[in-house]
């Protein structure tokens, strides 16, 4: 059986974060937003985004994918596949 190959990365990220209740804003803090970390396999990446898939199968049907805008991205690391 041969896979698709397919870069596996690990994306760090920067997400939006919302709070749906009255609250002072002390409660806040420094930072508001989430840093957030992602792995997965690139099925696609542009110059806007990087979306990646959680399953790939040898048929290239995959499966949960997350698509993360370029301007939220802080850094990326390739874990294994193709260059």
């Amino acid at each position: 059986m041969s896979m698709p190959k397919h870069r596996l990365l690990r994306v760090e990220w920067e997400d939006s974060a919302s709070r749906g209740k009255w609250h002072r804003t002390t409660e806040i803090g420094r930072r508001a937003t989430l840093q957030c970390e992602s792995v997965g396999y690139v099925v696609r990446s542009d110059k806007h985004e990087i979306v990646l898939a959680q399953s790939i199968c040898e048929n290239e049907d995959i499966n949960d994918t997350m698509a993360i805008p370029r301007g939220c991205i802080r850094k990326v690391r390739r874990l294994q596949g193709k260059p």
